[in-house]
Order: structure tokens, then C-alpha cells, then sequence
């Protein structure tokens, strides 16, 4: 069985496209937002099975055909590994032309859009048979195609015959290389006086020829691309950055849509030298220069409450990190009863308190045993009556979702569900408790690789859903529940730690060894990336009402009066 007997029996609806690599099979990404994608987005090679997901932010999942049958579930058959083919030349038709000169309907259509008839004749333009302007292209002073062009707009080349750039033979690689959308563009730069021009043979939606013209670009420093300042002609100009390389790119933006178009609206030269003077670079749209971001670097120091995030509840916690800020990830661990997914609850309820709303994956509690101690740390008792049960879920279920599950669940599934929470539902805040319980692709074979994945997954989600997010992780196995820990005994890859803008570590002292002043648990503030500052919050816990507070300090769970649930 083939690749792509494989993909029709797992049911998947492709397209067949050729592509540089081959001929590949494109269709909805299996894997972006739980399968839920409408976008065309996935392509795999048919000769190959190599994948890739181009929807960076959202999936970007690539690998081998081995890979994609353990990623769809399936246990890896050697009848379908690729075996690979023999690489051979592909051999191009070479076209045959009849000196046929110019119509005069054609050449006085030429004129007409402002063509000199030197012009016409050194670019040796001809008749086609259908009446149609023919094009030659020579490469290496061998004709290697012939383009057609009626009047009328309609376009094609010869068939199979080798697609390069038109007026290649002309270029010189000590000059900057100027690249047009079209022949006629092509002739009418040359005609301003240019030089060192090309133009594309095919439309701007198909890239065959840049894998035969590679060997010529990558001779230059400087290129020029003078696309047409449409959409379709914007799209392609980014298209072919990308594969040129954007340092040695530049746009060229004419006064009117075309050079040829220019040349029909009597634009001067010293305008169209001009265009190439303004032309634009094509930086990453990451890369900025730093006197971008002054005003908000002064607007840090003249007003730091301005970058201050939500209240955790606990003002201890709130000295050193300055709140829970969005987009950013806080890691959460601690040895076994350390009381982590007890702090981590009334975190919950202190964003209630403000009105804002929580999805929790607790993933080692049943929802109902989760939401008990929620509503005792809520009501503040051990034994709420049913009334005040009733009024504290009336209050709660306006601000806290929940996954219903405890089992293993697949990476996949929590952020099908954070993203609808996010985007439905307006949640700004996430709990993950804890990590150990998430199936991540690929973990049997490199489970550090794995999690590093899942965090810079993580990550993306933060930024791109503006929110903030807590994943609990827990400790390396061995010693003491009493022990003190630090980031590196944390379990899993160190990518955990490294990723995450907050790291605090729950540690609560054996009842053996507590002295009388010594406080019931300490939140150890481990990594603070914003701030810088690390250090303790000492907590006592209430053991009536299950809740830690910072020891000589007041927590309010609820900013008003009118927000406590009875």
C-alpha cells in the first residue's frame, strides 16, 4: 500500500498538487484545533509521506510517514515505508518557432500601451498562429519556450517546454536584478532605460521555474521585485522573499499598478528611478529596531502600576511577581499534600472575586471532589449547608469551567477545549493540574522533547488568547515530603521551567519536625522573569475552612460586598 492508498483509507478528502518536492496531498489539517480546521493547511508528500501542517501558530506539526501513521493512531506498517526513487533529470520539450512578424493589429495594440517599434523588434517579438504575440525565451542563447498572449489576455506556454525567466540571457550579476510580473513590464523597464531585467513566465500562483533559475538568483545581492501592486501581486512578491532570502529583497512600488501602466500615463523616469529608491525592505515582522518600543519603555518607568497583573489573592505573592499578567505561563509543583492544588483553588476563587473566569483541568480529581473543597474554601467551613452550597455554585458557575475527565487525556482535546473556552466563553485564565496526566505525542519515544512541545505550546496559546496560564508539574521521585525543592527537581524536561515566566514551589513542613513560630507552608517564588525577585511567602493554613493566608497580612477573597455568594 501506498501514501496514498493510505490517506483513502483513512478516510481523508486531498487534492493532488505538484510542488518542488514532488507531488503532494493537500487537505484539512487532521490535527489543528482537535481536527476542527477548515483551512487547506496540510500537505503530504506522495512519494515520500513526509508531512507538514503550515499553520505555524496553531499546529505546525511536520515529520516523517512513520511519524504521521503513530500521530493517527496507527502502528506503523513496513509495506508502507517510503522506498526511495532514483532522482532523475527532467527533460524539457524544446519548442519550435516560425519567424512570423507581427500583426499589425498586434503591433499597433503594442503601441498602444506605449512600446516603440525598436523596442518590439529588439526584443524579437512575433505572430502566432492563432494571432496571438509570442514571447521567446532564451536561456544560454538556446530557445527553451515560447510564451502566448492574445490580445484579449488569455495566456500559455508552450507544453513542456522549460519554465525560466524571460530576458535572462540579458542580465549581468554584477548589476542588482530587477524582476517583473510580466513580459511586457519586462520590455517596458528596459525601454525606461533599466537593465538587468526579468520577468516571471508563469502567473504568480505557480513557482515551478525557481528551482531552474536558482542557480542565476543566487548570484545576486540585490533583487529588485516589481510584482503589480494588487493583492495576487503583493502575495506572490512575499512569496518569492521568502524563498530568496529577505535580507537581499526589496518592493518596488509604482505610481500606477505596472512599469507598463506607468509608461501609459506618460510617468517620467526620474519617477520611476524614484520608486526604486523608496523601495521597501521585507523585514521579518518580528524584527524591530529598539526606538520602537521607547514610548513604552518610558511608560514603564512613569507608570509601573500600568503593568501590574491581576491580584493572585495573596499579597505576598503579589510583592514579588506583581500578579498574574496575561500572556504568561506560571509553573506550579511541590512534593505530595504540599497543599499546591489547594493554593491553586483559592487563586480561583480570587479571580471569581474580580469577575473574571477560570477553566480548570484537574485531571487527578473527579469535578465533583475538585469542587467540593472549592466551595468549603469558598464558604470558609468545613460543612456548608445546602443553602449556602446552592448560592456559592450560582456564583461560581458564572466564573469556573471544568473538564470532565480523569483519565490520560490527549494533548489535542485540552486545547480543543481551551480554545473554545477561550473564544465562547471569554476565559482569560487556565489550570493544568497537573502535566504527568497529559498524553503527549511522541513522549514514548523522547519524552523531554515532548514536553518542550507541549510548553512552547503553551506558550503560543498564552500569547495568542491573551490569557494566563498555571500548569502544575510534579517533583523528581525520591526523598522526603518535607524536603525543600528548587526548579531542577522538578520533574521532566528542563524546558518546563525554562519556558515558564513564574515558577513557585509549595513546600509545607512535617508536623514531627514544626516548631511553634514556624509557619504552616511556604511558597517559594523560584522564577520571576518580569521582576527578578525571588524569594518566600510565609502562609498559615485554616484547616476549618481549608484555606492559606499570608501570615501577618489580610487576604480578602472578594473585592465587594455584593460578589460573596450568601
Amino acid at each position: 500500500m501506498d501514501v496514498r492508498s493510505y490517506l483513502n483509507n483513512k478516510g481523508f478528502e486531498f487534492k493532488e498538487v505538484t510542488r518542488p518536492s514532488g507531488p503532494n496531498a493537500v487537505m484539512i489539517c487532521p490535527f489543528c484545533e482537535g481536527g476542527k480546521s477548515h483551512e487547506e493547511s496540510f500537505a503530504v508528500n506522495l512519494d515520500t509521506g513526509a508531512y507538514n501542517c503550515a499553520r505555524k501558530n496553531h499546529c505546525g506539526k511536520s515529520g516523517s510517514f512513520y511519524q504521521l501513521q503513530k500521530d493517527l493512531g496507527d502502528n506503523p506498517q513496513k509495506d508502507l515505508f517510503y522506498k526511495p526513487k532514483l532522482v532523475t533529470v527532467k527533460k524539457f520539450i524544446e519548442p519550435k518557432i516560425s519567424q512570423v512578424l507581427l500583426s499589425q493589429q498586434n503591433k499597433k495594440y503594442l503601441i498602444g500601451r506605449g512600446l516603440t517599434e525598436k523596442i518590439i523588434a529588439d526584443f524579437k517579438l512575433i505572430n502566432g498562429q492563432k494571432d496571438e504575440i509570442c514571447f521567446p525565451y532564451y536561456k544560454g542563447g538556446k530557445l527553451v519556450n515560447i510564451k502566448h498572449r492574445t490580445r484579449e489576455k488569455h495566456f500559455w506556454q508552450e507544453q513542456g517546454a522549460e519554465p525560466c525567466f524571460y530576458n535572462r540571457d540579458s542580465v549581468k550579476s554584477g548589476e542588482p536584478l530587477i524582476i517583473t510580473e510580466g513580459e511586457i513590464d519586462c520590455i517596458t523597464l528596459v525601454q525606461y532605460g533599466f537593465s538587468n531585467i526579468v520577468s516571471i513566465p508563469c502567473g504568480v500562483n505557480d513557482f515551478r521555474w525557481v528551482e531552474n533559475e536558482w542557480d542565476l538568483i543566487d548570484q545576486f545581492k540585490n533583487i529588485y521585485i516589481c510584482m503589480d501592486s494588487d493583492s495576487a501581486g503583493q502575495k506572490a512578491a512575499e512569496s518569492m522573499v521568502v524563498r530568496f532570502g529577505r535580507w537581499r529583497c526589496s518592493n518596488v512600488i509604482f505610481p500606477f499598478k505596472d512599469a507598463n501602466e506607468c509608461l501609459q500615463q506618460n510617468i517620467t523616469l526620474d519617477r520611476m528611478k524614484e520608486s526604486f529608491r523608496n523601495a521597501q525592505e521585507f523585514p521579518p515582522s518580528t524584527l524591530k529596531n529598539a526606538g520602537q518600543f521607547f514610548e513604552e519603555v518610558l511608560d514603564m518607568f512613569e507608570h509601573p502600576e500600568n503593568y501590574r497583573g491581576v491580584n493572585t489573592g495573596f499579597p505576598g505573592l503579589d510583592h514579588f511577581i506583581q500578579g498574574w499578567r496575561k500572556g504568561e505561563i506560571t509553573v506550579w509543583s511541590g512534593r505530595n499534600g504540599s497543599g499546591k492544588s489547594t493554593i491553586l483553588n483559592q487563586v480561583c476563587l480570587s479571580l471569581a472575586s474580580q469577575k473574571l473566569k477560570t477553566c480548570i483541568a484537574s485531571l487527578e480529581l473527579r469535578p465533583p471532589r475538585y469542587l467540593k473543597w472549592m466551595v468549603c474554601q469558598a464558604t470558609g467551613k468545613d460543612k456548608p449547608t445546602p443553602e449556602e452550597v446552592v448560592k456559592t455554585f450560582a456564583w461560581l458557575s458564572q466564573y469556573v469551567l471544568i473538564l470532565n475527565s480523569t483519565q490520560e487525556t490527549s494533548q489535542l482535546e485540552i486545547f480543543d477545549a481551551f480554545e473554545y473556552a477561550a473564544r465562547r466563553n471569554g476565559v482569560e485564565f487556565f489550570i493544568v493540574d497537573s502535566l504527568m496526566r497529559i498524553n503527549l505525542p511522541g513522549a514514548d519515544k523522547d519524552k523531554y522533547e515532548a514536553q518542550k512541545e507541549f510548553m512552547n505550546r503553551v506558550c503560543d496559546f498564552s500569547k495568542n488568547f491573551d490569557c494566563h496560564c498555571h500548569i502544575v508539574a510534579h517533583p523528581r521521585k525520591g526523598g522526603s515530603d518535607s524536603d525543600r525543592l528548587d526548579k531542577v527537581d522538578i520533574s521532566g524536561s528542563g524546558d518546563i521551567t525554562n519556558l515558564a515566566d513564574n515558577v513557585l514551589i509549595m513546600w509545607r513542613p512535617d508536623e514531627d519536625e514544626k516548631k511553634e513560630n514556624d509557619p504552616d507552608g511556604i511558597l517559594y517564588v523560584k522564577k520571576n522573569r518580569e521582576f527578578g525577585e525571588d524569594g518566600g511567602v510565609r502562609l498559615y493554613f485554616d484547616k476549618k475552612s481549608k484555606r492559606f493566608r499570608c501570615i501577618d497580612q489580610h487576604i480578602t477573597y472578594y473585592l465587594n460586598d455584593e460578589d460573596i455568594p450568601f
